[in-house]
C-alpha cells in the first residue's frame, strides 16, 4: 500500500513507507536529514487533492469522478485526489507526486 507524505510546505512524496519517503526525498533533493526532519509534516490522506493538467485526465475520469476544473496562469487543470494519481502512475517506487515549486 502506498502513502503520500508531506515533506514540507511545498513537496509531497509517494512511497510504500514513511522511511522510504524520507530516504527518497533526502537523496532526490540533496537536503540533510536534520533539515528534512525539521520541515516534515507526515502522512496525508489519499483523498487530499492536487492539480493535474487537463490534457492528462481522460474525459471518462473527469465525468466519472466529477473532478473540478481550475485555471492557473492561463492553463486548465483538474483538482484530483492523490489516490487517483497513484493509480495513473502505476509504480511502487517512491517519487515526488506533487510540488508547489517550479520545476
Amino acid at each position: 500500500m502506498l502513502g503520500v507524505f508531506k515533506m514540507n510546505d511545498y513537496d509531497w512524496v509517494c512511497a510504500p513507507t514513511e522511511r522510504q519517503a524520507k530516504r527518497f526525498y533526502i537523496a532526490d533533493v540533496g537536503i540533510s536529514r536534520e533539515d528534512m526532519e525539521e520541515e516534515y509534516f507526515g502522512e496525508v490522506p489519499l483523498t487530499d487533492t492536487m492539480l493535474f493538467h487537463e490534457e492528462d485526465v481522460s474525459e471518462l475520469d473527469e465525468k466519472m469522478y466529477n473532478f473540478t476544473k481550475e485555471v492557473w496562469y492561463g492553463e486548465e487543470y483538474y483538482r484530483v485526489p492523490f489516490w487517483w494519481v497513484i493509480l495513473q502512475m502505476g509504480t511502487n517506487e517512491p517519487y515526488l507526486i506533487a510540488s508547489t515549486e517550479a520545476m
